[in-house]
């Protein structure tokens, strides 16, 4: 459906009296009251002003100059999530602003997959799952907790240890990421980034994080790291010199999704869990959109009685998933990935 938003704005201006050349300047608008509306790209706001007295007015959307009549919403001048309409009248010395946060939602609601569990592996129930990454018979795991943050690699089918080395025990681990032959590992509010051989697990590297006071998750789409803090919020990030370069809000039909944990990516998707929540939400790498939604309801109920579900993996076109302190990894075949 599309939506016309109208836009009032009416300034007055009252003279003052000759002893005084100042201006009384009062803003009357409506903008408060698309705070909590949900729009959609392809929308058109169109905007009416009665004004008097004003040098001129300037509208802005997200920073940047807009028509004021008619602005059609679209990738262009908008991204989904929360948005900045800005409204600038300009007299004399006196600026007024009134600025209204607009939210643009997916305009589809998610598919919900189903899948079949076709496997199950052993799990360290010790790991406080916080990265996780499979490939060529092994998983590489980070987790999490001071004195007991690690980064560790083992066969998936026998469990058998390769290599792990201890976290010093300021830093509590995060979320992991495979980069050639580098491993990048996340920490929770040291806003560090350590990189590690991916053979040896000697470090190599670290990066300051200073655009987030947290880190969660961490995956490689070939080009750029992706990371996320717990928020609706997921960051690009130059794997050379860990440097940001971009950013996504995460919605659905219906609004933000937030609390985004532990992410690997696949064929354009990003692949989220969601703290405390039994889902994984799949994620359009290009505009943030939850394009689908996988339940973990059928995934045994012990698991959740240790700790919140945390963990993806590719593995031959299926997802491997396990949590924190859980006794066991799943292999999920999934209709469609």
């Amino acid at each position: 459906m599309r939506k016309i938003v109208f836009l009032s704005v009416i300034i007055l201006v009252q003279g003052a009296c000759q002893q005084s050349a100042t201006s009384l300047v009062a803003v009357s608008s409506n903008l408060d009251s698309y705070a909590n509306t949900r729009l959609h790209w392809g929308d058109p706001v169109s905007i009416e002003m009665e004004t008097t007295n004003h040098d001129s007015i300037q509208l802005q959307l997200n920073g940047k100059k807009v028509a004021a009549s008619n602005v059609t919403l679209g990738k262009e001048n908008s991204v989904l999530g929360k948005n900045t309409l800005k409204l600038t009248v300009f007299t004399g010395a006196e600026n007024t602003v009134r600025e209204v946060s607009l939210l643009i939602v997916s305009s589809q609601k998610p598919q919900r997959k189903s899948y079949s569990i076709i496997n199950t592996y052993k799990h360290d129930a010790s790991y406080f799952t916080e990265g996780f990454y499979y490939e060529d018979g092994m998983l590489y795991e980070g987790t999490g907790l001071n004195g007991k943050s690690k980064l560790v690699t083992y066969n998936l089918a026998s469990a058998k240890i390769e290599n792990s080395m201890d976290l010093d025990a300021q830093f509590f681990g995060e979320g992991i990421a495979v980069v050639g032959d580098s491993i990048f590992q996340l920490t929770y509010k040291a806003q560090k980034a350590f990189i590690y051989n991916r053979t040896t697990f000697e470090k190599v590297g670290e990066f300051n994080v200073p655009f987030s006071a947290e880190g969660w998750g961490l995956c490689y789409d070939g080009k750029s790291l992706i990371m996320s803090n717990g928020s609706h919020f997921v960051y690009y990030i130059n794997p050379k010199d860990f440097t940001y370069t971009g950013s996504l809000q995460v919605v659905d039909d219906k609004g933000i999704h937030g609390k985004l944990n532990e992410l690997e990516y696949h064929n354009g998707k990003i692949y989220a869990n969601v703290w405390y929540e039994k889902e994984i939400v799949v994620i359009n790498s290009q505009t943030g959109a939850v394009e689908e939604v996988i339940s973990l309801d059928n995934i045994p109920s012990k698991n959740f009685q240790q700790g919140v579900a945390n963990g993806i993996a590719i593995i031959d076109g299926n997802l491997l998933i396990t949590g924190k302190n859980w006794t066991e990894t799943y292999e999920l075949q999934v209709n469609d990935l």
